[in-house]
């Protein structure tokens, strides 16, 4: 009994240590699979003064999506629950922002949101794609906003979730490094250690998974450490432009969808619910038990959602 006992404690210790190896390549592979099980093909490609990082089922018969990520770990993982679903029914694009993945400027700097903008521009351009809906979370939410303002044109639907647009305030950052105990809110999306990303999964989710601080330190080396700097400076030069953007109007004629974790204590509801008193042809719904990723945390509850606004003639 006793060594059967001791055995199988072997038996664990062995896999930690294997899981803190390569908790990364695990978790990429299985993100991979969902991505490539819903038809979606990967390209890095140059176009123009970009390296563009993104996925595309190259559904040319399908009405065009695209899905923009936040702050946070690379895009794959932002929406491996939503690409099975959406995948069916729409030409899905799935890009990185710059300094996410592999998307990054090839001669230029790109920290400010003009930067993203011109980013997505040529990528659309050089896809060949004029008019589509477009989802944003959080930081792509924002600059998913900014696009549709500059090119209502190309607009057909938008959804933002959990988003900074309009009614966030500088006092947000504030609060929210209170929250987390941190010095500055940088520290809470640029994290300098694995121990960061422990953080980043409490604000994403009202109940994170239950995951080793260990099993952390692989994703943070591959996803964080070679853009760190240049995350840190995107986040540097945000709050100057807060006031700038909030000036800004959003009186879109397109059907626009606001969602909410209804707990997120990043970006809160109040928030969500200002801009669709703004919005015209906005509506606004809360997703309850869930904080700032709801379409992680809540995928059964989100995707059917999102699915309902994108498929509906209105």
């Amino acid at each position: 009994m006793v060594l059967s006992h001791l055995r199988n404690i072997i038996f664990l210790i062995f896999l930690f240590a294997l899981g803190a190896c390569n908790s990364y390549k695990i978790a990429s592979s299985q993100a991979n699979r969902k991505f490539k099980k819903a038809e979606m093909e990967h390209h890095i490609v140059p176009f123009g003064d970009f390296q563009i990082d993104y996925w595309d089922n190259h559904k040319a018969d399908k009405p065009v999506l695209l899905l923009i990520n936040g702050f946070g770990a690379s895009t794959k993982f932002q929406w491996l629950h939503q690409v099975g679903d959406l995948s069916p029914h729409f030409r899905l694009v799935v890009p990185n922002l710059l300094y996410f993945g592999k998307s990054k400027p090839i001669q230029q700097s790109g920290y400010e949101i003009s930067d993203q903008l011109n980013m997505l521009e040529t990528l659309v351009q050089n896809l060949d794609i004029n008019r589509f809906a477009l989802c944003g979370v959080s930081y792509g939410g924002l600059i998913s906003a900014e696009f549709a303002r500059l090119h209502p044109e190309q607009i057909e639907k938008l959804i933002l979730f959990d988003t900074p647009v309009k009614y966030f305030k500088k006092e947000h950052l504030d609060e929210m490094a209170a929250t987390y105990g941190v010095e500055s809110f940088m520290d809470i999306f640029a994290p300098d250690d694995h121990h960061g990303l422990k953080i980043l999964l409490e604000l994403a989710y009202q109940k994170p998974p239950k995951i080793p601080v260990a099993l952390l330190k692989s994703p943070h080396r591959e996803m964080y450490v070679p853009n760190l700097e240049h995350l840190k400076e995107i986040l540097n030069r945000l709050p100057s432009q807060i006031d700038d953007y909030a000036q800004k109007e959003y009186l879109f004629d397109f059907p626009t969808l606001l969602l909410w974790g209804e707990n997120d204590d990043v970006i809160p509801k109040e928030v969500g619910e200002q801009l669709n008193t703004h919005m015209h042809h906005s509506q606004f719904k809360l997703i309850s038990d869930c904080k700032h990723m709801p379409n992680l945390e809540k995928p059964k509850t989100f995707n059917p959602i999102l699915l309902d606004f994108l498929l509906s003639e209105n």
